[in-house]
């Protein structure tokens, strides 16, 4: 965003003016006309000041927006010479420019800090690469591994685009939205199977897509609602943000990304409370009634050093099956593919207890 600021300011030389005025005009031994010149004099020098009040006034009122704001104001009328004050009327007042006379002309309006683009930032990421496996594995598939899964291929793993309108509360501005689509190979990986996902197609790329409100509690509660990335685990989606590019083995055994509310609470400088209720386990769309949840915090002692903790308890099984295809009369149906419940569906519970801590040794060494 450009923002411009443009400036008409006269300035007004007062001193230097009176310093032509008063050699000029020699003072009278008339008391009367002693006080009309005084009295003059002193008019001119309030229209002076008024003027230079005038000016600071309005560039005080400049909005914080940064749009264009213009402050002009037109010369007072120089005096001429000593008989000319002496003999002529007090001085009018000055005219004034209507474009920039706030009573003459009405104010642009501000900006308000609730505009809907500002603040919003967008930014692009292209993840690419290419992997040699000396085993030579067939089909060229690296096995266990989640990103990194094609070996002697320049590959395309990630392409993405991110759009965040942050939240602002410091300035008023309580909402925000973030939304990030996807697009690869890792895509596929990330967003889901059949196995988890009912309908991954229609999800598969938009990785992220959720609006934030900063509710006015205590030092601000922050409540999240849509889809996000899993925090479960100290690795994540973005490789630029890894230690290890390859990730390690036990990643490809944590969620990815759910569905559902979560709210974050930072209780002082050192803890943030977190809890999350969803949909499931890599599940835009659920698979059963039962709503997973995570709780847990973060502790951050020194800005160099935090440690999480995190508990979530979930239920992957499903209780219904989509039929594509069926012709058996009477199923339901979802945008015209058929389900049908499963029959003493399993209720067995997923839970994962997550704890890392990181420490940043030197602006160059990092722990975890």
């Amino acid at each position: 965003m450009f923002r411009f600021t443009v400036l008409s300011l006269t300035v007004l030389m007062a001193a230097p003016a009176l310093a032509q005025v008063i050699p000029a005009a020699p003072l009278s031994d008339d008391a009367a006309d002693t006080r009309r010149q005084l009295a003059e004099l002193t008019s001119l020098v309030h229209q002076l000041q008024a003027r230079v009040t005038d000016l600071e006034g309005r560039l005080n009122a400049r909005d914080n927006s940064g749009a264009v704001a213009t402050a002009a104001a037109d010369p007072a009328p120089a005096p001429t010479t000593a008989p000319a004050i002496q003999n002529a009327p007090p001085a009018p007042p000055p005219a004034t420019n209507s474009a920039a006379d706030p009573q003459a002309a009405p104010a642009q309006p501000p900006v308000t800090d609730t505009s809907i683009l500002r603040g919003t930032t967008v930014n692009f990421l292209f993840d690419t690469y290419y992997g040699y496996n000396f085993n030579n594995p067939i089909g060229r598939a690296n096995l266990l591994r989640a990103f990194d899964v094609s070996s002697n291929a320049f590959s395309l793993s990630q392409a993405d685009l991110v759009l965040e309108n942050a939240p602002d509360p410091a300035n008023g501005k309580r909402f925000g939205l973030r939304v990030d689509l996807q697009f690869g190979q890792a895509t596929a990986t990330l967003q889901g199977s059949a196995s988890n996902e009912p309908r991954p197609e229609v999800y598969r790329d938009i990785f992220q897509a959720y609006g934030t409100y900063v509710a006015p509690i205590g030092s601000g509660l922050t409540i999240d609602l849509g889809k996000w990335a899993s925090s479960l685990g100290m690795e994540g989606n973005y490789s630029k943000d890894d230690i290890n590019y390859s990730r390690s083995f036990w990643f490809d055994f944590l969620p990815f990304y759910h569905m559902g509310a979560r709210v974050s609470y930072k209780i002082n400088s050192a803890l943030t409370l977190n809890y999350w209720i969803v949909n499931g386990t890599e599940q835009t769309e659920p698979t059963n009634g039962f709503k997973d949840e995570m709780g847990g915090f973060v502790l951050q002692p020194r800005k160099n050093l935090s440690w999480t903790v995190n508990y979530y308890l979930g239920q992957e099984h499903p209780d219904f099956e989509y039929l594509p295809g069926s012709t058996q009369p009477g199923l339901p149906e979802q945008q015209g593919i058929p389900f049908a419940p499963i029959l003493n569906p399993a209720h067995g519970k997923l839970h994962i207890f997550d704890s890392y801590a990181t420490w940043t040794a030197t602006p160059k060494l990092t722990l975890a």
